[in-house]
């Protein structure tokens, strides 16, 4: 069975309520389809389990960086690293 799994390409904040990433300061909303993709069950849970680096670690860490800038990413760059996360973390099974 596929799963659709969000890219969290943007600065997303957790809400203090439920836990989940939510709307980045610079608009991107990390859980519109568009940053998304189908993947396998197989593949979710080697992005994040065996991984190296895991995929959610990937995002964790582009997103401290950011905490040294002086400014926020733009759109830009997060489209960038998307694109890099993406070649990083290939879909195999479904598209």
């Amino acid at each position: 069975m596929a799963r659709r799994v969000p890219n969290r390409s943007t600065n997303a904040r957790r809400d203090k309520g439920t836990g989940q990433l939510s709307r980045s300061r610079n608009g991107l909303d990390v859980n519109n389809p568009a940053f998304g993709r189908w993947v396998s069950d197989m593949e979710h849970y080697s992005w994040h389990r065996e991984a190296v680096p895991a995929f959610n670690d990937v995002w964790t860490q582009f997103i401290a960086d950011e905490a040294g800038l002086a400014t926020p990413y733009t759109i830009d760059q997060i489209l960038q690293k998307l694109a890099v996360v993406r070649g990083q973390f290939p879909v195999t099974g479904a598209n």
